[in-house]
């Protein structure tokens, strides 16, 4: 009925198992961002013993983040038959595509420690209110002699 669904939605864990989505398509953004910048879109080294390992290691990276993408798509998809709604996000706006800015923050951004997974900008320790009030998703911390985002994190260690 229309009630019981009104009550799901206004649920707490219902929430809360959107704002973890919300996440996991952080997650994919960043390493398909990172894939797109650190990937060759054409032919690897010709040459080398390395060579054919690396393009084995490509192949098999491309073909992962493709099923990852497909699931996305098949879940957002799903979501939208459900009537539920993940919050809206544009890539743009995020503080690691220097989205979130305003007079003191660019120096900082470009300053910003990289995370050890994707390597983009992570949000400076003292910077995390200043941030977060603009970009929610933004959240970093310093583990493992590095700097994170917590999300990174938490997929390395899946």
């Amino acid at each position: 009925s229309d009630e019981e669904r009104q009550c799901v939605h206004e649920s707490d864990e219902l929430q809360s198992l959107l704002r973890g989505l919300s996440s996991l398509r952080r997650l994919l953004w960043r390493l398909g961002l990172a894939a797109e910048l650190f990937m060759p879109e054409g032919e690897g080294p010709v040459d080398g013993s390395d060579a054919e390992a690396l393009q084995e290691l490509q192949a098999s990276i491309a073909s992962s983040l493709a099923k990852a993408k497909a699931s996305w798509a098949k879940l957002e998809s799903d979501i939208i038959s459900l009537r539920l709604k993940i919050e809206p996000w544009q890539e743009g706006s995020t503080y690691e595509a220097g989205g979130c800015t305003n007079g003191s923050v660019p120096e900082q951004q470009r300053t910003a420690p990289l995370c050890r997974l994707c390597l983009l900008p992570a949000v400076p320790l003292g910077m995390e209110a200043e941030i977060e009030e603009r970009d929610p998703g933004a959240v970093s911390a310093p583990w493992r002699g590095g700097h994170w985002h917590v999300q990174c994190a938490n997929f390395w260690l899946r």
